[in-house]
């Protein structure tokens, strides 16, 4: 089955101004979390608290966070250092997810934040701007990181700043 293709319609200067409208209310400040992951990415790998954050971030409630507990420490080193060395973007994002209560969105907060300016967060309301459904696979991801980078590298700006700008603007549509 062949993925639709994903658009990203906004003008530069429109993604600037959804991305100064964005607020994400979370129990973790983006800071934090951004800290965090640069320090895990640097250590070579992730903690189990690292893992909670990012849910935390992620997602409201308790359920996530309490499948992140499940994970055998061990699992969260090995799994997470094999997608912070490997080159191959399938094994980086596809590894993640083996790990208890990571999905395709959670995985990609993991590598939005680890590895700055590379990768965007799959969201909803993401796909929602660019045309696209939850329906994530592999080709889908990689399509989108590839729109995204061209586009931010187009407009001068970071890829947080277009993931902001996306995210605001697909809450709207």
């Amino acid at each position: 089955m062949r993925t639709k293709k994903l658009k990203i319609s906004l003008t530069c200067k429109e993604i600037r101004q959804y991305a100064q409208n964005y607020n994400y209310p979370s129990k973790v400040t983006e800071d934090e979390l951004s800290r965090q992951l640069k320090v895990a990415k640097k250590r070579g790998y992730m903690k189990r608290g690292d893992l909670r954050t990012v849910a935390r971030w992620k997602w409201r409630g308790p359920h996530i966070v309490n499948l992140c507990n499940q994970n055998q420490i061990f699992e969260i080193k090995e799994i997470s250092a094999l997608s912070f060395s490997t080159r191959s973007d399938l094994v980086r994002i596809e590894s993640l997810q083996k790990l208890k209560g990571v999905a395709w969105p959670m995985a990609s907060v993991i590598l939005h934040f680890a590895f700055e300016n590379e990768y965007p967060i799959l969201d909803q309301r993401a796909m929602r701007a660019v045309g696209g459904s939850t329906n994530y696979s592999f080709e889908k991801w990689m399509n989108y990181v590839s729109l995204c980078q061209k586009k931010a590298k187009r407009c001068g700006i970071t890829m947080r700043e277009l993931d902001k700008g996306l995210w605001v603007y697909g809450g709207q549509i």
